[in-house]
C-alpha cells in the first residue's frame, strides 16, 4: 500500500544522501594533505579529479559527491511531508507533483553522470551504488505517483515545482560551507594556478638569491599569482620535503631532457594510475612555462601489483598491465626522449581498462625485441631497483616524486616552483607563501 511505498522511499532516500555523504568524506580524506596520489586499492579519483568534476565543485560551491547528498536530502524532506500529510488538498497534492519533479532531477543528473563517466572513460564502483538508490527511488517513486489515482490540478506542477526547489535550496544552503572548505582537487589547483601564468614575467628581481634574477622573479611572481588553497599546498609539500627522512640518492639510470639540470625530478609511477597520468600531464606542461625546463626526468617504476612487486599482495596468477607496462618502459629507456615520451603518453591515454596486450600493441613497434626484454633477468633487475629505492622512501602510493633524491610530492605548482628556485627548498621567495593548511586529523 502507500504506507509501504512511502516507508521505501524514505529509507531509499536516507540511503543515497548517507552513501553519497561518505563519498564525500572519502573524496576529503584523498585530498587532505596537498599529496596527491593512488590508493593501493583503486577508486574514483578519475572522476572526482576530472574536468567536469572540477567545474562543478568551482561553480556551485559543492564537490559532486555533496550534490549527491542535496538531492537524497531533497527527496527525504519531501517524502517525509508527504507521510504526514495525505489528503485531498492543494498542499498535499503540491507535494505529490514535488516528488514527480525530484525523480525527474534525479533521471537527468544520472544521465549527466553516466555521460561524464563515459567522456573520461573512467568507471567509479562506489558511485554507482549511489546511482543504484537514487534510480530504485524514482522508480517506486513513479509507481506511487501513478497508483495515486487522485487528479492533479495544473497549479500543482508549479507548485510541486517550487516545493522541490525550496526543499533542494535549503539542503544546499545547509552544505555550503562544508562545501566550500571542502579542498579542491590537485589536478584543478594546478590547471589554474598553470593557465594564471604569464609568458611575460621577465625583469630585474628586487630580491634575487641565486644567479638567475630572471628565474628569481619568475618565481616570485609565480608565487604571487597562486590561489590561496593552492598556495598552502606548495607550502604542506616544502614542508613535507624538508621532514623527509633522507636517503641515499641512487645514480641515474636513463635522464630525460638536460642532465645537467640543477633539478633532477625521479618519479615513481603507475601505468593504471590516474593521478600518474596527470603528473605526466604537468611535468609536459612545466617545460613549457617560463623556465620551465630547467629539470631532468628520472622515470622510475612502482607497480601496484604483487606479481612483480612483492610490497603488495598478488590478485590473480596472471600480471596485470602494470608490470607489463613498467618493463616495457625500461626496456624503452634507450630510445630518445620525444619517443618515450610518446609511448608513456599513449599508454595513459589507454590505462583505463589497461591490459598487457595494449601495452604490447602500443611499444611494440618503437622497442625491437620487445617481448625478450620484458623476459629478460635485466629487466626485471632493474624493475626491483626501483621498487627497492621507493621502499626506503617509504612510499605509500603513487606517484611518488623526488627532488634531487629528497621526498616531495606531486602537485604541479610545487614542483614548478621548485624548477624554477633551482631545487633550493630556502629560496627566499618561498616566505612570501602563507603557512600550510592544519594536518589532518
Amino acid at each position: 500500500g502507500s504506507v509501504s511505498r512511502r516507508l521505501t522511499l524514505l529509507v531509499l532516500a536516507a540511503a543515497a544522501a548517507a552513501w553519497s555523504a561518505y563519498l564525500w568524506l572519502e573524496l576529503i580524506d584523498a585530498r587532505q594533505g596537498g599529496e596527491a596520489f593512488c590508493a593501493f586499492g583503486g577508486g574514483c579519483d578519475a572522476l572526482w579529479d576530472g574536468a567536469f568534476a572540477s567545474w562543478i565543485q568551482r561553480v556551485t560551491g559543492l564537490p559532486v559527491a555533496a550534490w549527491g547528498v542535496v538531492w537524497g536530502g531533497a527527496a527525504l524532506l519531501v517524502t517525509a511531508l508527504r507521510s504526514f500529510r495525505d489528503r485531498d488538498d492543494k498542499v498535499s497534492m503540491a507535494l505529490r507533483t514535488a516528488s514527480l519533479v525530484i525523480a525527474s532531477a534525479g533521471i537527468a543528473s544520472l544521465g549527466v553522470l553516466v555521460a561524464a563517466s563515459v567522456a573520461a572513460n573512467a568507471l567509479c564502483g562506489s558511485c554507482i551504488v549511489t546511482y543504484i538508490f537514487v534510480l530504485a527511488w524514482v522508480v517506486v517513486a513513479l509507481f506511487d505517483f501513478v497508483r495515486d489515482r487522485r487528479k492533479t490540478p495544473g497549479s500543482s506542477y508549479v507548485h510541486g515545482t517550487a516545493l522541490a526547489a525550496g526543499a533542494t535550496a535549503a539542503v544546499f544552503l545547509m552544505l555550503l560551507i562544508p562545501g566550500r572548505n571542502t579542498p579542491m582537487s590537485t589536478s584543478a589547483l594546478a590547471d589554474a594556478s598553470f593557465t594564471a601564468v604569464s609568458g611575460d614575467v621577465l625583469g630585474e628581481a628586487s630580491d634575487a638569491t641565486s644567479n638567475d634574477p630572471e628565474r628569481d622573479q619568475q618565481l616570485i611572481q609565480f608565487l604571487a599569482s597562486l590561489e590561496l588553497e593552492a598556495a598552502q599546498l606548495v607550502s604542506r609539500s616544502l614542508e613535507v620535503m624538508r621532514t623527509a627522512t633522507p636517503v641515499p640518492v641512487e645514480p641515474p639510470r636513463a635522464l630525460l631532457y638536460e642532465d645537467d639540470a640543477p633539478v633532477r625530478i625521479t618519479t615513481f609511477t603507475d601505468a593504471r594510475c590516474s593521478h600518474c597520468a596527470g603528473l605526466h600531464r604537468d611535468l609536459d606542461v612545466i617545460r613549457g612555462l617560463p623556465g620551465g625546463a630547467n629539470f631532468s626526468l628520472e622515470a622510475r617504476h612502482y607497480p601496484l601489483d604483487g606479481n612483480c612487486n612483492a610490497n603488495l599482495q598478488a590478485h590473480g596468477s596472471e600480471e596485470s598491465a602494470s608490470c607489463t607496462a613498467a618493463r616495457a618502459e625500461i626496456c624503452a629507456e634507450s630510445l630518445d626522449d620525444a619517443t618515450r615520451g610518446q609511448l608513456v603518453g599513449a599508454i595513459y591515454a589507454k590505462q583505463q581498462g589497461l591490459v598487457p596486450a595494449d601495452v604490447m600493441q602500443i611499444a611494440s613497434p618503437v622497442v625491437t625485441n620487445l617481448e625478450s626484454c620484458l623476459a629478460a633477468p635485466a629487466t626485471a633487475a632493474i624493475l626491483l631497483d626501483d621498487i627497492a629505492w621507493a621502499t626506503r622512501h617509504d612510499i605509500r602510493g603513487t606517484p611518488m616524486v623526488l627532488i634531487n633524491g629528497r621526498k616531495g610530492t606531486a602537485f604541479g605548482p610545487f614542483l614548478y616552483a621548485m624548477v624554477l628556485a633551482g631545487g633550493d627548498l630556502d629560496h627566499r621567495a618561498f616566505a612570501m607563501l602563507p603557512d600550510p593548511p592544519p594536518a589532518e586529523g
